[in-house]
């Protein structure tokens, strides 16, 4: 039982949002409003523009048009997107009674590839659990995502980086492609 005055724990079910690992270095992040569970949610795809290109047109098009509050938000997810979710670990939603435990690969992860973590705490905002990855290599056959202050720090060190206009320029580190962010 949840004690007053304490946030739910991560990823139960008092939880209002969720970010699904949808392949391809990228995730689908869902917030529920508490007061209209079934109603549309606040969804953000994150993830490679080769890769998120298509499904967010199927998305942003889709959530005006065809969401039912009839279903449930992962069943109109599953068909605006013309896909199905990938279900937690162990469980047998979605999957046809297949558990999906052990589903997941490198191909899937969502963590930085610099850091190896998901959320990067930040010191100057306590209480704050940390951003999130939310640049992507764009290419096609690499796609990693990465914290912004890891890729910054990453390319300041980085001998054949370049900065221009309040951004740096480089290679990634998983593919040598052509890279760039935001310094920080």
């Amino acid at each position: 039982q949840q004690q007053r005055g304490r946030p739910p724990l991560r990823g139960g079910p008092a939880c209002r949002s969720r970010r699904l690992n949808l392949g391809q270095h990228c995730s689908l992040f869902i917030q529920l409003d508490a007061l209209r569970p079934r109603s549309a949610p606040e969804v953000s795809l994150l993830g490679p523009p080769h890769v998120v290109g298509e499904l967010q047109r199927r998305l942003y098009t889709g959530l005006h048009t065809a969401w039912s509050e009839e279903m449930l938000p992962r069943e109109n997810l599953e068909v605006i997107l013309g896909m199905p979710l990938p279900a937690p670990p162990g469980s047998t939603c979605g999957t046809g009674g297949a558990t999906s435990a052990g589903v997941l690969d490198d191909h899937m992860s969502a963590e930085c590839a610099i850091c190896y973590a998901y959320r990067l705490p930040d010191p100057s905002r306590p209480g704050d659990e940390g951003d999130v990855p939310e640049v992507h290599c764009p290419g096609t056959n690499c796609g990693r995502p990465f914290h912004r202050r890891c890729l910054s720090d990453w390319l300041q060190a980085a001998e054949d980086s370049t900065s221009a206009f309040g951004s740096l320029f480089g290679k990634c580190p998983y593919c040598s492609g052509t890279i760039s962010v935001k310094a920080t």
